[in-house]
C-alpha cells in the first residue's frame, strides 16, 4: 500500500508541475490525452490456490483487456511484477468507462 501511495504522491507532484507549465507553454492542437489507469488489489482479493471461479474471473478480465486493445482504447495493459497492492496498469487513449 505504501508503494501505491508513494506513486500517487509522485504523480500529483508531476501534475502540479505540468499545470504550471501549461500556462506558459500551451499544448499543440494535435496533442492527445492519455489516461493512466492503475489496477489495485481490492479488499476481497485472495492469494490462495486458484479455484474454477477465480480462473473464470481472470479469463473475463483478460478478455476485457484484449477487447480494449482491439478497440484502440488501451495502448498498453499489463500486470505489475511484484506481489504488492498495485496489480496492473493500462494506458488509455480514448475516453473509457472501465466499469463492467
Amino acid at each position: 500500500m505504501k508503494s501505491a501511495i508513494s506513486l500517487l504522491v509522485v504523480a500529483l507532484i508531476a501534475c502540479a508541475g505540468v499545470l504550471s507549465a501549461q500556462a506558459r507553454y500551451p499544448a499543440p492542437e494535435n496533442m492527445q490525452t492519455v489516461h493512466v489507469v492503475l489496477l489495485l488489489r481490492g479488499p476481497n482479493s485472495t492469494s490462495g490456490p486458484s479455484t474454477p471461479e477465480l480462473e473464470k474471473l481472470q479469463a473475463a478480465h483478460i478478455a476485457h483487456l484484449t477487447k480494449l486493445g482491439q478497440e484502440g482504447h488501451a495502448y498498453i495493459a499489463g500486470p505489475m511484477g511484484a506481489d504488492g497492492d498495485l496489480r496492473g496498469i493500462i494506458l488509455d487513449g480514448k475516453s473509457l468507462d472501465l466499469t463492467w
